[in-house]
């Protein structure tokens, strides 16, 4: 992976949902939407980071752990963290 972009952020009912972007080292970007939660953000760092550079970490770490072939087009923090193994405890410690 050679870079992770978060674009446009948008409020729903329940936390942010983002348009984001990774350009793989092949050169070749892929879209994903990513969602977080209102309650997930504050579970994990208790509101001490913005929303954005917390969905930053979890783009970066989906886009490494599951690679561009199993990455879901649209998914959400909370469960692609239970995917990929220690990455909520990484999480709480971003405060």
């Amino acid at each position: 992976m050679a870079a992770v972009h978060l674009g446009e952020e948008s409020e729903t009912d329940r936390g942010w949902c983002y348009r984001t972007e990774i350009l793989w080292t092949s050169g070749t970007p892929t879209r994903h939407v990513l969602t977080l939660s209102w309650a997930d953000h504050d579970h994990w760092t208790g509101g001490k980071i913005p929303p954005s550079a917390l969905a930053e970490v979890v783009l970066g770490a989906a886009a490494e752990a599951l690679g561009r072939d199993a990455l879901p087009d649209h998914f959400d923090a909370s469960t692609i963290s239970r995917r990929i193994p220690g990455l909520a405890d990484r999480l709480s410690r971003l405060a």
